[in-house]
């Protein structure tokens, strides 16, 4: 009896562990204090850093392989905070490395950035950190700085008036060449009321100086400020860069008191750094919500954790603890957690490792900032447990968006005017050898039929002749040759067979003639 109660406890905790979404790696302690609006990066690499140790107080060198760097942010009172931390690769171990701790400057480590907040941030290809905008003392800023590792700042701005209007919450990005984009934002001229902006600015010299994408058709485009600027995979999407501008909320209809109509669920994409827009979907199924976050993965899924709407239609504001996952570029979308560990929440903090797991960091439960780590328990790399978990169906030919809206003959239509395609013409993920082992087979086919081709005409030709065959065949075969060869050799040797042969033969000459 004990055995089988050992056995159903056994069982019971299995379930559970299966059924589990994230664990909570820390809840508070020997880290960075509570915070929103942070940037959390994940460094695949060595690296040695000077760091004050919280657990020993000193300062001291700390070896780390594969670590985070979070960095900034706005604390528990309203404060903008300049300070950078770094953590291990289990997230359970952090370090102070620069800046203000709790608004309080170290004597050991310098001041870094602006303490502003409701930046844009971005990596580039090496590693590079930078911050963009955001409100300073209740100003809007257009600041632009840089760091090459996310932990040396210097106390100087790459610019301290970039050429792109004072602004909060724009979107940052760095494409494959490490080119910078700022895109939307919040702006107020004059004043005006704040309002939505939907310029994009790009940067070729790192943040130094700004050059505005002039749009060919400034009304058709995503209006509102958006929650996440994505730059999709080429391989994924067949152009490089594609940025894509997700849900938000339009600031306009929220000055107009329409709050209900103000939160959007939309995906929009450009492919010519947002000279042009095309609505990838208007209506996603993860609802209408903002102060979302979203990752991309290296295989190209799109990930969209929490947020919130303002006014849902019975009135009451709704925060979110799900998880949502598009492997068509944000066409369409599956849910695959509705209810997380983690409280519901908005301005969290979300980065994915290098094993695919994500984690969530920081941000507001409904009014309390958080300062607690969740890990999921299962890989978005793992693209079968996706689909399985997800309920979305993951191509052959690989995530992304196939083609772009329409360029293909194989469409589906979503809002009436715009069309998207459901076929794969792009190979995601392709190779070089994959190319060539199809070539290859292509080739092998073809030479194996021209070659069984060859081999039955020349045994014609040999039974025609009388030659013996030239290989040894079983008795009722080699009866039937031998059969077939005297026929041949009578034929060529007796009058009346020869003319009983031109007489069989003479039809096909005339025939040939004709």
């Amino acid at each position: 009896m004990r055995v089988l109660s050992l056995l159903l406890a056994l069982a019971s905790l299995l379930l559970v562990e299966s059924q589990t979404t994230f664990t909570e790696v820390t809840p508070s302690g020997n880290q960075w204090s509570p915070r929103q609006k942070s940037n959390v990066e994940f460094i695949t690499g060595s690296k040695t850093v000077r760091a004050y140790d919280d657990g020993t107080n000193r300062v001291t060198n700390v070896p780390l392989t594969n670590y985070f760097i979070l960095y900034g942010g706005q604390g528990e009172n309203g404060q903008g905070l300049n300070d950078v931390w770094v953590g291990n690769a289990r997230g359970d171990r952090w370090y102070f490395v620069a800046g203000m701790a709790d608004g309080v400057e170290h004597p050991t480590f310098p001041n870094t950035f602006s303490p502003s907040v409701e930046n844009g941030h971005a990596q580039d290809s090496k590693g590079r950190q930078y911050r963009a905008a955001g409100i300073l003392n209740g100003e809007m800023q257009n600041d632009v700085w840089s760091s090459p590792d996310g932990i040396n700042w210097g106390n100087r701005a790459v610019t301290e008036s970039a050429e792109f209007s004072p602004r909060y919450y724009p979107n940052l990005v760095c494409d494959s060449r490490d080119r910078l984009y700022l895109v939307g934002g919040i702006t107020q001229t004059g004043g005006e009321p704040r309002e939505n902006s939907n310029e994009v600015w790009r940067s070729v010299n790192g943040g130094s100086t700004w050059d505005p994408v002039e749009p060919s058709d400034p009304d058709n485009g995503p209006v509102g400020r958006g929650v996440a600027i994505l730059l999709a995979s080429g391989s994924a999407w067949g152009v490089d860069p594609v940025l894509l501008w997700m849900t938000g909320v339009n600031t306009q209809l929220l000055n107009a008191q329409a709050e209900n109509q103000a939160y959007l669920a939309d995906v929009w994409a450009t492919k010519d750094n947002g000279q042009s827009w095309s609505a990838v979907t208007l209506a996603a199924t993860f609802g209408r919500r903002d102060d979302s976050n979203a990752e991309i993965t290296s295989g190209g899924l799109i990930v969209l954790a929490g947020g919130y709407t303002g006014n849902n239609p019975s009135g009451a504001r709704e925060t979110y603890n799900d998880v949502w996952v598009s492997a068509n570029g944000g066409y369409s979308w599956g849910q695959c957690i509705e209810d997380a560990e983690w409280e519901d929440r908005n301005y969290l903090m979300t980065v994915l490792d290098n094993n695919g797991n994500l984690w969530v960091m920081g941000g507001n439960a409904n009014g309390q900032i958080m300062g607690d780590i969740w890990r999921s328990t299962w890989s978005l790399n793992d693209n079968n447990a996706v689909a399985q978990r997800c309920g979305i169906s993951i191509p052959s030919c690989g995530t992304g968006l196939k083609c772009w809206p329409g360029e293909s003959t194989t469409l589906v239509s979503t809002d009436g005017s715009n069309v998207y395609c459901n076929s794969c013409p792009y190979s995601f993920g392709s190779s070089t050898a994959s190319t060539l082992v199809v070539v290859f087979l292509v080739i092998f086919l073809i030479g194996f039929i021209i070659s069984l081709g060859l081999l039955g005409y020349t045994y014609h030709k040999l039974r025609s002749a009388g030659a013996p065959s030239p290989i040894p065949l079983p008795a009722s075969a080699q009866a039937w040759w031998n059969k077939s060869t005297a026929s041949a050799v009578n034929g060529s040797t007796d009058s009346g067979a020869t003319q009983g042969a031109d007489q069989i033969y003479q039809p096909l000459r005339i025939r040939d003639q004709v």
